[in-house]
């Protein structure tokens, strides 16, 4: 069993699938189990409303978007002085 499975509170409001990534945080938006504001301005914007629907009738398309956003992030270039670091752990030194 997932050792993450354990943390956080016993019942939920939200969807229990606490273990996978899915459109199912766009379910519990739909049915009002949101908590953020931000959850209240993604449906109260006409095309944030269609995604959100559009995402729980067709989770395999959410996971393809997804999975084409994750790989657009990916090549924005970095910004000096910051840059990305190869170990999040540790702050590279400056050449």
């Amino acid at each position: 069993m997932n050792e993450l499975s354990h943390v956080g509170p016993s019942s939920s409001r939200f969807s229990n699938s606490t273990q996978l990534f899915d459109s199912a945080y766009y379910l519990d938006l739909l049915t009002n189990k949101g908590l953020l504001e931000s959850d209240v301005a993604l449906l109260s914007d006409p095309l944030g409303m269609e995604y959100a629907i559009r995402a729980v009738q067709d989770p395999m398309a959410f996971l393809n978007e997804f999975g084409w956003a994750m790989i657009k992030m990916g090549a924005i270039p970095a910004l000096e002085p910051y840059g990305w670091r190869r170990n999040c752990a540790f702050v590279e030194p400056k050449y």
